[in-house]
């Protein structure tokens, strides 16, 4: 069960980081 909520807590942050690169190549 923790290794489940670790690796979907690393998947939104990989997520994240790929939305934040996306939108400073735009800008």
């Amino acid at each position: 069960m923790k290794k489940l909520r670790w690796v979907l807590l690393i998947v939104i942050i990989a997520g994240c980081l790929l939305l934040w690169t996306q939108m400073l190549n735009v800008m």
